[in-house]
């Protein structure tokens, strides 16, 4: 059943379904100001599962999967000018796993594994401007070549 959740205010908080007063199911969460802030699945009142996580001028910050409200599984981060930033695994909330990462002016990219958010391993830099592609191999994060 969706239910609306209020604040001291008597503002909409939350829209959606609940399960024993928890937020839980499909629902969406707002900003103070009345933007979404949270749309997607919730368990026992926490963002779990799929969902798109937005600012409070409603740009869309995230579009993934959360676990307990932390980026968890396949997402893509953007930046505050709607452009693309990562997309690829996330694990508590940071990329680990495969991904890649875009330049906010679109200059390159780098395509690559992961690890707590740092570069590991070998990895493919694409300059986009002068379409070259480089193999690079990072050590957490550092540039090992």
């Amino acid at each position: 059943m969706k239910k609306k959740i209020y604040d001291d205010f008597n503002n909409v908080i939350y829209f959606g379904e609940t399960n024993e007063n928890r937020w839980h199911g499909d629902g969406i969460y707002y900003h103070p100001n009345g933007a979404i802030a949270y749309k997607g699945q919730w368990k026992n009142n926490l963002c779990d599962g799929f969902g798109e996580e937005y600012d409070e001028n409603g740009i869309l910050i995230y579009k993934g999967y959360f676990s307990k409200n932390s980026y968890c599984g396949q997402g893509q981060k953007f930046y505050k000018n709607g452009a693309l930033m990562y997309e690829g695994e996330f694990l508590n909330g940071t990329p680990h796993g495969f991904g890649i990462y875009y330049h906010n002016k679109n200059n390159f990219s780098i395509k690559g594994e992961f690890y707590k958010g740092k570069l590991h391993g070998k990895s493919i830099v694409t300059y986009h401007l002068k379409n070259i592609s480089k193999i690079l191999n990072f050590n957490y994060g550092i540039l090992s070549n």
